[in-house]
């Protein structure tokens, strides 16, 4: 996996608890990168690093909601309201959904809002269940990889 200047990446993991993104190393091969920010600042250009708190999955979604029809449900007339930053419907490698999605939003107050008024809600006849998504360090380092 290569970073931000084509380098190899790797987390070092040798404490016994995991440590938070920002006390991370990146580190290749023993040439130790303090360059943190700048693998921020291309996951903040691809939408991917966003307050772990603001971003919400929506779980037993229909098969058939597109992204448009989900950010629709969640901006609808009477909601809480946010600053909707984007919202991704998962998908299998043959096209059908995984019944599951995010919704992101710009702060962790609109997303805990957002995720006390939907919670339990209906699209059309399904009801859909919303919890506030939890990042792991893996995902991170996975969305890094994706950056190639």
């Amino acid at each position: 996996m290569n970073g931000a200047f084509g380098m190899p990446l790797a987390f070092l993991s040798s404490a016994k608890t995991p440590l938070p993104f920002d006390a991370m190393m990146i580190t290749n091969v023993g040439w130790i990168s303090t360059e943190i920010g700048d693998v921020r600042r291309e996951l903040e250009n691809f939408h991917c690093y966003t307050s772990f708190m603001s971003r919400l999955i929506v779980k037993n979604l229909p098969p058939y909601v597109t992204p448009a029809r989900l950010r629709e449900h969640f901006e609808q007339k009477g909601s809480p309201g946010g600053n909707i930053t984007d919202v991704k419907v998962s998908r299998k490698s043959d096209g059908t959904s995984r019944r599951f999605g995010f919704v992101g939003f710009k702060s962790e107050q609109e997303a805990d809002a957002a995720q006390r008024w939907f919670d339990h809600t209906f699209i059309d006849s399904t009801r859909i269940s919303v919890h506030v998504s939890e990042v792991s360090s893996g995902h991170l380092l996975h969305r890094i990889s994706l950056l190639e």
